[in-house]
């Protein structure tokens, strides 16, 4: 009785995380043993820790929520303390700008679409919208920096209409940030070439301005 009755409180304190508008900073801490800290008007509310390449753990309020990352990271499941499984699934990485190419399944039967984004100008810059699969109110939006590994902050929006979906808070935020984690790694694995690397002055326009 008095484990079930810790879990329920602690249900409640991770639901209020969720309930009004606000922004969670996720920062990096260290190198070889990374972890990632979930930050909300200075209160850490959340820990992600890597255990080797495909595993990792998120710790919020005394729950605990294991992560496993399938093949190719297309799919990652998390784990609640009673075996219920979430899983993030990636439909397709062909094309980068198609709507809904990431889906959420909740263990409850609750299903979550995410709708990628990305700067025209700053093509680096990424933004992953989540809304509910029946309605279109927008609950959380991801934004972040793909190109720069070095770049380990991101940042996450909470719009009023995630309180409806509190409960989910945390799992949500556990799925996508290891997501956007093992796309950053993908992509730094990968580094730019010097040809490929944006100038801030075109080449034709620069001659111009030496010819002058």
């Amino acid at each position: 009785m008095q484990a079930e009755a810790n879990i329920l409180s602690a249900s409640v304190a991770m639901d209020r995380d969720f309930i009004g508008e606000g922004e969670i900073v996720v920062r990096r801490e260290g190198c070889s043993r990374a972890r990632h800290l979930f930050i909300k008007e200075g209160r850490v509310i959340g820990r992600l820790r890597w255990q080797g390449l495909r595993g990792a753990v998120y710790e919020s309020d005394g729950v605990r929520l294991e992560i496993r990352v399938g093949a190719l990271g297309r799919r990652i499941n998390i784990i609640s303390h009673d075996g219920d499984e979430s899983s993030l699934i990636e439909r397709s990485r062909n094309n980068p700008h198609r709507r809904e190419d990431l889906r959420i399944e909740a263990a409850e039967g609750d299903n979550f679409c995410i709708s990628r984004t990305m700067d025209r100008r700053l093509r680096s810059q990424t933004s992953l919208t989540v809304y509910k699969e029946f309605y279109a109110s927008t609950l959380m939006i991801f934004r972040y920096e793909t190109m720069r590994r070095t770049q380990t902050t991101f940042h996450v929006e909470i719009k009023s209409t995630m309180k409806r979906e509190a409960r989910f808070g945390h799992r949500l935020l556990a799925l996508l940030a290891s997501h956007i984690i093992l796309e950053r790694r993908h992509s730094g694995s990968h580094p730019q070439r010097a040809k490929e690397k944006s100038s801030s002055v075109p080449h034709s326009r620069a001659r111009i301005r030496f010819r002058r």
